[in-house]
């Protein structure tokens, strides 16, 4: 549940102030009608100095928040003039809604780049550069006019940033800021990237890039598109490549395509002569993903066999999967809530099989026992006087989990991303713990049990909501899922 890539996690104060003034240097601009647009020949930008161009300053840029429409759209025609502004929001709402990899791929397949008409005039914007930077995806697009890029980092097209006239417009939710910095610390300090952007020298489609550093957000936000772009039939001829310890899955394991696992040395990763794509969720893929679930696909391989995992382990029933929460948040009691559990379920099922779960490994790096996890983990099993069979997924792969929690009769978890596996997944019965299960909105718990709310007290409330941990008095907990247990079972309780 680490932050990937040592992000920050939270805002420097002086960035954290709503930014309401943009400082305007620009020449006056026809095509806009308006003076505040940098308007720069094909001429010019190759000769000027490229590294002073992009703004530096992130105190100087414009959020527009796309969800404020009214706003946004007037904000816009302040900028660009209503015409071009409503041609903007258009295409955001496209790109948004839209089959975007079929859009991309025919692109890519006639012209060797992608291009979207953004201010609604004759001339395409083209993008056949690109480059990443910690969490984000950045392709950049030229034209006569002014140059943007398309950010990717929540979604396939969070925003349109404007980088010579310091214009954000796009989704605003939270994160802008930090990306924006990230962005500007690499347009400011390397050349070698700004001089790559503005090559003329022809560049080439890598392939799609499938990765994200928490396991959550790989399933739920990255997933879904990769499933529909891997079912193209023109889009999965294209490569699909993925970072070491952020891509979750051997793709190659579930589809017929290339796929390959990338060494990223730095936070900075980018190809001369070649650009990539990042494939993250919009409306379609997750409307689309209700009718064609990318979740039963995957599934599908463990149930049918295709998907196996070689083990010594002598698994007996009933096979019960604990999750074991530390780190950012955790819950206090838990080593004496589970070892009260685990006894008292080995009381009345001599041959219970326990799976303790924690942090995932990606794949593409070596498997390790996260060292917190594993501690509570030992300390549980310390304080059972019981000989207990078990085994531990603490730093396993993802498909190694999927294999075993098909296997699972009963849960035991947090109900954030611990319970995925189990609850989502393979839609088995159990019991959930949050503290406010409405953060919980996003995770889908199939057969799920959450204990009373009232009962979960969180510790600091000040802190972010993910970062909280709780109190639960283990006997009581104890006994709520002893008597879940028997009802799943259909057995005395334990």
């Amino acid at each position: 549940d680490a932050e990937p890539n040592g992000l920050p996690l939270m805002l420097p104060y002086e960035y954290s102030q709503k930014i309401e003034r943009i400082k305007i240097t620009s020449q006056i601009n026809d095509y806009f009608h308006l003076s505040k647009v940098n308007v720069l020949s094909a001429k010019e930008s190759q000769n000027i100095d490229t590294v002073n161009i992009f703004y530096k300053s992130l105190s100087e840029i414009k959020i527009i928040d796309f969800k404020q429409k009214d706003k946004g759209l007037m904000e816009l025609s302040n900028v660009f003039g209503s015409v071009a502004a409503q041609n903007i929001s258009n295409e955001f709402c496209r790109l948004q809604n839209g089959n975007v990899v079929k859009e991309f791929t025919n692109c890519i397949n006639t012209y060797e780049c992608i291009r979207l008409n953004l201010f609604g005039d004759d001339e395409f914007s083209s993008c056949n550069k690109s480059f990443s930077v910690k969490i984000s995806n950045f392709l950049y697009f030229h034209n006569s006019k002014v140059p943007f890029f398309v950010i990717q980092s929540q979604t396939i097209a969070d925003a349109f940033y404007f980088p010579t006239i310091g214009i954000y417009y796009g989704m605003a939710f939270g994160l802008e800021l930090i990306i924006l910095q990230n962005l500007i610390e690499v347009l400011s300090s390397s050349k070698e990237v700004t001089d790559y952007l503005f090559s003329s020298a022809k560049s080439t489609f890598l392939g799609w890039i499938v990765h994200h550093g928490l396991p959550y957000h790989y399933f739920y936000d990255v997933m879904p598109m990769v499933h529909i772009s891997l079912k193209d039939e023109e889009a999965c001829k294209h490569p699909i490549l993925s970072i070491h310890n952020e891509a979750y899955l051997k793709l190659d394991d579930f589809y017929d395509c290339k796929f390959q696992i990338l060494q990223r040395e730095s936070p900075l990763l980018y190809f001369e002569n070649s650009f990539f794509i990042r494939l993250l969720k919009n409306n379609f893929s997750n409307i689309q993903n209700k009718h064609d679930n990318v979740y039963e696909y995957i599934t599908s391989f463990v149930d049918s066999g295709k998907l196996k995992y070689e083990h010594n382990y002598k698994i007996t029933k009933p096979v019960i999967w604990i999750g074991i929460i530390a780190g950012k948040r955790t819950w206090v009691e838990q080593v004496i809530g589970y070892a009260l559990i685990i006894r008292k379920i080995l009381k009345s099922y001599k041959n219970a099989f326990f799976i303790f779960d924690g942090m995932t490994t990606g794949e593409g790096a070596y498997k390790k026992s996260y060292k917190e996890h594993q501690e509570i983990i030992n300390e549980i099993l310390s304080k059972v006087s019981h000989s207990v069979n078990y085994l531990s997924l603490n730093g396993a792969y993802a498909s190694e989990k999927l294999y075993f929690a098909s296997m699972v009769d009963f849960f035991i978890t947090d109900g954030a991303t611990s319970s995925m596996y189990v609850a989502k997944f393979f839609k088995k019965h159990g019991v959930a713990f949050f503290y406010d299960n409405k953060k919980l909105i996003r995770h889908t718990h199939y057969n799920t049990i959450f204990y009373p709310q009232d009962f979960v007290h969180p510790l600091d409330g000040n802190k972010r909501w993910d970062f909280v941990s709780y109190s639960i008095e283990p006997k009581k907990f104890a006994r709520f899922v002893l008597d879940k247990l028997a009802l799943t079972l259909k057995a005395p309780n334990p």
